[in-house]
């Protein structure tokens, strides 16, 4: 059994993906502080607008570059020919294991941002819950889907 983590690429990916959101986030948060601010009767004191701004930055700064960099950290995955190993967890960490035999289907995923990185996530279905994998190499994930649905295939 050879875990293997997570490549540089998916690293940043999830650094993109995380100041996407950030920045939708301030926007969003920003557009409401100020119609309440401007167009409400009630009005909110500027140092509230002022803090809730800066725990918004100081959040969006950890998920950008901290928290994707942990997760790197900790997240691995293992492919044996009776099952798939899956770590994770940053705070709590957790293993999956899930038995070839018990596996459904198995999925691609490739977004328009993972495209750019040239990366796919997988997602594994049992009968009980759908287990997802960190976003792979396209090449290689789509190798290890057609392998796990070959032993699917010989399992049936």
């Amino acid at each position: 059994m050879n875990i293997q983590k997570v490549d540089d690429k998916v690293i940043k990916f999830w650094q993109v993906k995380a100041l996407i959101d950030s920045v939708i986030t301030i926007i969003v948060f920003s557009a409401i502080l100020g119609a309440v601010y401007f167009f409400s009767n009630t009005t909110i004191p500027l140092w509230i607008i002022i803090i809730t701004l800066i725990v918004l930055l100081i959040s969006s700064l950890f998920s950008i570059f901290l928290f994707p960099n942990l997760k790197g950290k900790y997240f691995g995955y293992s492919f044996d020919d009776d099952r798939i190993i899956i770590k994770k967890g940053v705070w709590f960490r957790k293993q999956e294991t899930i038995p070839m035999i018990r596996i459904q289907n198995i999925e691609s995923n490739i977004g328009p941002i993972a495209k750019k990185f040239n990366l796919t996530a997988l997602r594994v279905t049992t009968a009980s819950k759908t287990h997802k994998l960190p976003e792979l190499n396209t090449q290689e994930a789509l190798e290890l889907q057609q392998w796990v649905q070959q032993i699917i295939q010989k399992t049936i």
